[in-house]
């Protein structure tokens, strides 16, 4: 499958020619009518590519949802900084609390 940068302003250009809007994640609440999309990314690694992503949406004048994670690999506040300047939402995309208790060793007890 072809992840590249042209192939994905080819795809919004696309949406965008065929008439759907975008919505960020807090917005697809409102219940718009119409064709809509919601761009929602997750990123786990390379948030120097989602900067890039963000810079091609906004091109095209669409807004994303950006969700990072609390780990190295993910989390660059340049980059969060960069895609929220451009308008879009930035949020963060919470750790699994088994995961958490796995990397720290400790019981997880759920809250009854």
């Amino acid at each position: 499958m072809d992840f590249s940068s042209k192939t994905f302003f080819d795809l919004l250009l696309a949406y965008n020619q065929q008439g759907f809007s975008s919505l960020t994640f807090e917005r697809h609440g409102l219940h718009l009518s119409g064709w809509n999309i919601i761009l929602r990314h997750d990123i786990d690694l390379r948030p120097d590519m989602a900067v890039q992503s963000a810079r091609i949406e906004s091109k095209l004048g669409i807004s994303g949802t950006f969700y990072f994670r609390s780990v190295n690999e993910s989390w660059d506040e340049v980059a969060i900084t960069k895609i929220a300047n451009m308008g879009h939402e930035v949020g963060y995309h919470y750790e699994d609390l088994a995961l958490v208790d796995k990397r720290l060793k400790t019981p997880y007890t759920p809250l009854r």
